[in-house]
């Protein structure tokens, strides 16, 4: 795989991270940046109360430290702002999810439509670890910091795709 996408600017790499490797964050960002592409960004798992998947309470605190330390390691691959890693923690941006009030839609296969990206229950929001609503809530409350983020993967300003 690492040979597929080796210095490919094009490739944005998206990780889940889970319960079992919340402890390989520093490894996978390594591998990331040294293949040579453009960017790296975290999804925590969203699961039900009882998934032992989960990342919760000291580990999901212990995550978070883990990315915030890495974002100072590598400056701008990792596509994440502080914003959205206390999102993460705070839940609040649940109440106004995309997904909830249709702003985006989600559909099987068949076309049938489902609650969301993650699975088609409310009761997954509790845990709900998507960038997307999470990421679109901090733009609407004009996090400079993840303004700035988006605004400069968007336009291929990131410290990476400046490198040769």
């Amino acid at each position: 795989m690492i040979k597929n996408i080796q210095d490919d600017k094009r490739v944005l790499i998206s990780t889940t991270i889970t319960s079992i490797n919340y402890n390989e964050i520093d490894t996978v960002i390594k591998v990331a940046y040294d293949a040579g592409v453009s960017g790296i960004f975290f999804l925590l798992y969203t699961g039900y109360s009882d998934d032992p998947l989960l990342v919760k309470g000291k580990i999901l605190k212990k995550t978070i430290r883990s990315v915030l330390r890495a974002m100072g390691d590598y400056d701008d691959f990792i596509l994440m702002s502080k914003k959205i890693l206390e999102l993460y923690i705070s839940k609040e941006f649940v109440p106004h999810c995309v997904f909830k009030s249709g702003g985006v839609k989600c559909y099987y296969p068949d076309g049938k439509r489902k609650f969301c990206v993650m699975g088609n229950s409310p009761k997954l929001c509790a845990n709900c670890g998507c960038i997307v609503p999470v990421g679109s809530y901090a733009l609407s409350k004009l996090d400079p910091e993840t303004i700035e983020i988006l605004k400069n993967f968007i336009h291929g300003d990131s410290m990476l795709l400046k490198k040769k």
